[in-house]
């Protein structure tokens, strides 16, 4: 398979293929700001899982303003952090690599 295919190949697996995103309310927000969130986002057991496409994890991530929630001081400004933020940071890692 030549260098080009293996690229297309590798970019078409990244289409198809989807990682669940978990998201739940921020725990920096007071208990009734968690509580409409996770109504606002139909969370279950304050807990939301998207299927996102891995090619389209970046994009995900800057929408949600997800990759800055722990370095902003206004939680209101990023009401949903990723629960499983290490298989997240590695998804994120494989589909831009």
């Amino acid at each position: 398979m030549e260098q080009q295919d293996a690229f297309e190949v590798f970019l078409d697996c990244q289409w198809v293929s989807f990682f669940d995103v978990s998201l739940i309310p921020n725990p920096k927000l007071s208990k009734s700001q968690q509580e409409t969130v996770a109504l606002d986002y139909n969370m279950k057991n304050g807990e939301v899982r998207i299927p996102v496409r891995r090619a389209l994890l970046y994009y995900f991530n800057k929408r949600l303003r997800l990759d800055i929630a722990d370095r902003v001081d206004d939680p209101k400004e990023t009401p949903v952090v990723v629960a499983n933020r290490p298989e997240f940071e590695e998804a994120l890692r494989e589909a831009n690599a």
